[in-house]
C-alpha cells in the first residue's frame, strides 16, 4: 500500500493510473482487490479503527478483550483460529464465510462491507490489529 501511495503522490499520470487501478482491484475478488492490506499496518491505529471510528462501530457488535457488543462473533484469539488471508476476507467480505449463529434472516452476514467505509490505511490497520 504504501508504494502504490507513493506512486499516486508521484505526480505521473501514469504511474497514478497504474496504482489506482492495482489498489481498486477488479471487483471479482474482494480479497484479491484488497492484497495490499495484507502486509503492514499499525495495531495501535486498527484499534482506534475498531474502537473509535465512527462509521464503522465495530466495537458495537464484536468483543475483544472484554469490550464490545455480542450480536457479532467475538474476535478474542481470532489469530489463532484464522489467517491473516481470512481475516481480511471477513472484514471486506462478510458474507463469503458466516460463523455459524451470526447470519442475518436473508442468509447473508448482518455486519456491514466495511471497505466502502474505511480508507485503505484503515483497513490495512484494522487487520493488524485483528490479527494481533
Amino acid at each position: 500500500l504504501d508504494v502504490l501511495r507513493a506512486c499516486e503522490e508521484s505526480g505521473s499520470d501514469s504511474l497514478l493510473e497504474r496504482a489506482l487501478s492495482k489498489r481498486m482491484g477488479t471487483a471479482e475478488d474482494r480479497v484479491a482487490d484488497h492484497f495490499w492490506a495484507l502486509a503492514g499496518g499499525n495495531a495501535v491505529r486498527g484499534q482506534k479503527v475498531f474502537t473509535e471510528h465512527p462509521a464503522a462501530q465495530c466495537l458495537r457488535c464484536h468483543q475483544r478483550d472484554g469490550n464490545g457488543g455480542v450480536s457479532g462473533p467475538g474476535l478474542d484469539g481470532l489469530r489463532d483460529r484464522r489467517d491473516r488471508r481470512h481475516i481480511l476476507q471477513s472484514i471486506v467480505d462478510p458474507s463469503a464465510e458466516i460463523t455459524e449463529g451470526y447470519s442475518a434472516e436473508n442468509g447473508l452476514s448482518a455486519m456491514p462491507e466495511v471497505h466502502w467505509i474505511l480508507e485503505p490505511e484503515e483497513i490495512r490497520d484494522l487487520l493488524e490489529y485483528l490479527g494481533s
